[in-house]
């Protein structure tokens, strides 16, 4: 326990970079974190409005007893989609593990003390998700005194169990990969084929073996209690334990996730060096034979410098593939789904069919590779600096190898989506353009966001990946841009279709040009 202490004190002691921020003197560095500081409480104030809103809805329609299970459905599913893709870069982190092994510390101190620090983080996120919802249902329905003290009893154990599936996932491709030869696409197509296969189960979950009648749609409770017993049935078992007032189910509850907890700790930290082991050794053969030597230009020896780093790290390959690989499994889907009966079922009539280009390329740009391709440089960005070369160059071949990446993931998703819609040759033509813009836009503004805010100091690659400014900021810019450029197709008539597709590629192309030009003029010595 002793320590357990002390390593989750050094583990939390710069919990989002907090200790950095007390204490450093850097004005500009200052000047950075007080803008992201200002973003991040805009964004945060839109997430909160929705929940209220959408539990305020709730409450009005006679629903708010779901109230409590939607929060921890959301809640459980944050905390395992955030988490799944960095266990190997928190539980089995590189940096210090040399350190480590030579002191007299366990193995279960090490993982237990990591695991902490995951859990302080789930923590906050749900926190937020539930401090607003909650704070909704108790102005509605004024619960008894219990309901509060059950609502600190879950908001605390809620994270423990989507937490354990998420490290058992995640360890376990984690040693899967450590087996094979080239870890890091090991690790990274095991992560996107897990992500498939739970999107695959939900949807057959949803599926029409149980449809919603015309009075269940009259019933929003009877919907979302069906809805949530399909996806996280522990989120209705707690819910409704909740709303009245059942100890012993809360307790049960918090008791088995602390059992999975343990069990899952149990076994990481049996294998703990094991895994760690063959992540970090390499086996060298001395019988290398200078052979044909070749010269490649500038720009395609810095497309594959950028190629060889990236898939040299697994949670930079799985947090970026992920969004190219679910836009192209969505445009395959349309092949067998009927997107105009869809359409059709929507309270607002809308243009699905106008705007699936758009909405693929949206998907296309999460987190793209480029918006953390600086930071990834780390303790080595002073080699690139160094070299002959202009900013131009170095930034054109990080921007040309994450257009490259997504290249196959777009081509097959704008085949199938020509199949499916038949479009006329100039309608053809805005399909390919315009989503194409929207994905070098994603590009450039993410790199933007990089050169804006980089995090050369990492501990771990995962704090570049999923923990940087950047990664945040820069991985949703295309998202939202691309969003609010297809809402005029789902909402207009048909007629407007070229006219819109024509004024949004003229405001892409002028938007790619400045931001281009920004990023270039970067002074890169100066990061």
């Amino acid at each position: 326990m002793r320590q357990i202490k002390l390593l989750a004190k050094l583990e939390l002691c710069n919990l989002y970079g907090l200790n950095i921020i007390r204490n450093t003197k850097d004005p500009e560095y200052k000047k950075k974190v007080k803008l992201f500081a200002v973003i991040m409480v805009f964004i945060l104030a839109m997430v909160l409005s929705y929940i209220v809103a959408l539990c305020a809805g709730l409450s009005i329609l006679g629903a708010a007893d779901i109230i409590p299970a939607y929060l921890i459905a959301v809640s459980s599913f944050f905390v395992v989609f955030f988490d799944i893709f960095k266990i190997g870069g928190v539980i089995f982190r590189k940096k210090g593990y040399d350190i480590m092994s030579s002191l007299p510390v366990s193995d279960g101190a090490v993982v237990v003390s990591r695991f902490l620090r995951m859990y302080a983080e789930s923590l906050i996120v749900s926190a937020l998700i539930f401090v607003p919802g909650l704070s909704v249902y108790a102005v509605f329905e004024r619960p008894p005194f219990m309901f509060y003290v059950l609502s600190v009893l879950v908001v605390a154990a809620v994270p423990l169990l989507p937490l354990a599936v998420a490290v058992f996932a995640g360890s376990l491709i984690t040693a899967v990969s450590a087996r094979m030869k080239h870890k890091s696409l090991a690790e990274a197509a095991l992560s996107v084929l897990l992500v498939v296969g739970v999107l695959g189960m939900s949807a057959n979950l949803s599926g029409t073996e149980d449809e919603i009648s015309l009075e269940m749609l009259r019933e929003i409770s009877a919907l979302a209690t069906t809805a949530l017993e399909k996806t996280y049935p522990p989120a209705i078992l707690i819910g409704n334990a909740m709303v009245a007032g059942g100890v012993g189910e809360c307790l049960l509850f918090a008791a088995v996730s602390l059992v999975a907890v343990a069990l899952v700790m149990w076994v990481v930290k049996v294998n703990f060096h094991r895994v760690c082991r063959g992540l970090y050794t390499t086996v060298a053969k001395h019988d290398y034979q200078i052979g044909k030597m070749k010269a490649n230009s500038v720009r395609r020896a810095l497309v594959w410098r950028e190629a060889r780093r990236y898939f040299a790290s697994g949670p930079y390959v799985s947090n970026t593939i992920i969004g190219p690989a679910l836009g192209a499994v969505l445009a395959v889907a349309m092949l067998f789904v009927d997107l105009e009966k869809t359409a059709l079922q929507l309270p607002v009539a809308m243009n699905i069919p106008a705007a699936a280009p758009w909405l693929i390329a949206a998907v296309m740009s999460m987190m793209n590779a480029v918006c953390i391709s600086v930071s990834m440089e780390g303790k080595e960005w002073w080699i690139a600096k160094s070299l002959p070369l202009t900013a131009k160059m170095i930034l054109d071949g990080k921007v040309l190898f994450n257009l490259l990446l997504i290249a196959p993931f777009y081509v097959v998703a704008e085949i199938c989506m020509l199949i499916v819609f038949k479009p006329t040759v100039l309608k053809a033509f805005w399909m390919i353009l315009v989503p194409f813009l929207l994905i070098l836009f994603s590009c450039l503004f993410g790199l933007m966001f990089n050169l804006l805010f980089p995090k050369m100091d990492w501990e771990n690659e995962t704090v570049a990946v999923k923990q940087s400014i950047a990664s945040f900021l820069g991985g949703i810019g295309g998202v939202v841009v691309a969003v609010l450029l297809a809402l005029p197709l789902l909402l207009l008539p048909e007629a407007y279709y070229h006219w819109i597709c024509l004024a949004e590629s003229l405001l892409l192309i002028a938007a790619n040009w400045f931001v281009y030009r920004k990023n270039i003029g970067t002074d890169l010595a100066s990061i």
